[in-house]
């Protein structure tokens, strides 16, 4: 067995290690340590298998190949058909990656969500306007954690005609979230549910959703599931809870971002990284003996973006330090270093994970964080 991971994540590699599986990592971008990858290449990823034989020495060695991002959930499954691995439908890989191939055809299966709109020539600036009136939401098709994003607030600001390769949407008004799933022979064997408690920034594990809301989120969570066809691997679906019901946001295939798989695995007690590599190898068991599903706490995972500039203070990290419920706080930033624009919710200058028994507590702490923690810039 030897698996490649395309996407580096460390949790996973990790994961591999303890499961003593060797491994090659593939990603676009340098990776500050490899682990104890036998190899690393830092390259775009492959369009075409010859590339991928002239450049990877343990191609006719890879059994499986394993999505760590959103970028490569297409590319690991091109990889997957080079050398005969597992993989899904094909249909699902790629309406889990273009956004408004999942929305047409999840639409079609009656699927609830807000009204949308294709870019291109035909759409005028007018329909536009009548069809999904303002605040409107501006994003690529095939993009991940908000990279791309543009709402627009009033007429004024819409422009008269936009390139092709967007969606155009109706502005939702409710609570975000976002369901991780494990699912083996077409069947979820765990979800997770997360609430957002500040988009991009806290994210409650589980969320403090009442008994209706989350039978409303499993459902939609099922049923989407279900209509796309997907077989095996982890799934990370993002949802509103609104006056009208829950309505669907999209729908990725790999593991979700925001230190969720850390906070997951101080709310259930269990290695999720662990989990997810034995789902992606098809290991029996797929899920470790002791591993129940059942909160053992009440988990959050706070991620760190101070606003452009130069970094001047790094205020109150020794009082947060202290507070109850903290796991693990770590800051990247530095003295001096230059900020820029955030592009998307996957970028960070620091996290930290809280777990509690009291929900009380792990909110007053969350609390104190906002109030008293910031990487103050100039």
């Amino acid at each position: 067995m030897h698996a490649l991971i395309m996407g580096h994540r460390r949790g996973l590699s990790r994961a591999l290690e303890k499961l003593d599986i060797p491994y090659s990592v593939w990603n676009a971008k340098p990776v500050r340590s490899k682990n104890k990858a036998k190899e690393l290449i830092q390259a775009p990823y492959p369009e075409d298998k010859h590339v991928m034989e002239q450049k990877f020495p343990s191609f006719e060695k890879i059994t499986h190949v394993i999505a760590g991002s959103e970028d490569t959930v297409f590319p690991a499954s091109k990889v997957r058909r080079w050398v005969g691995a597992r993989r899904n439908p094909q249909t699902a890989v790629i309406r889990c990656t273009d956004k408004l191939s999942m929305k047409h055809f999840l639409s079609s299966r009656g699927v609830p969500m807000t009204d949308f709109l294709a870019s291109g020539p035909q759409i005028s600036k007018k329909e536009v306007i009548e069809t999904l009136g303002t605040p409107l939401v501006v994003k690529p098709r095939i993009s991940s954690g908000g990279r791309g994003l543009v709402k627009y607030e009033n007429e004024n600001e819409i422009p008269e005609a936009f390139e092709l390769g967007l969606i155009l949407e109706k502005n939702i008004q409710g609570k975000e979230g976002s369901v991780e799933s494990f699912v083996c022979d077409g069947k979820i064997t765990f979800q997770n549910v997360t609430k957002y408690r500040k988009i991009g920034h806290l994210n409650l594990v589980p969320g403090d959703y009442s008994r209706d809301e989350l039978t409303a989120i499993h459902s939609l969570n099922e049923t989407v599931l279900h209509e796309l066809g997907i077989e095996w691997g982890i799934s990370h679906l993002e949802f509103y809870v609104t006056t009208d019901g829950v309505l669907f946001g999209e729908v990725a295939l790999r593991p979700p971002g925001g230190y969720l798989m850390e906070a997951m695995a101080i709310a259930y007690g269990a290695n999720f990284w662990e989990i997810f590599a034995r789902v992606e190898l098809g290991l029996s068991p797929l899920f470790p003996s002791e591993f129940t599903g059942d909160r053992k706490l009440f988990a959050a995972s706070a991620i760190f973006y101070p606003s452009p500039g130069r970094v001047c203070e790094i205020r109150g990290l020794e009082s947060v330090s202290n507070l109850k419920s903290l796991k693990k706080i770590r800051i990247k930033a530095e003295f001096g270093e230059i900020i820029d624009e955030r592009q998307g919710v996957g970028q960070d200058y620091g996290y930290a994970l809280f777990g509690s028994e009291s929900f009380e507590q792990l909110s007053s702490d969350l609390d104190a964080l906002g109030s008293q923690f910031e990487i103050v810039t100039e």
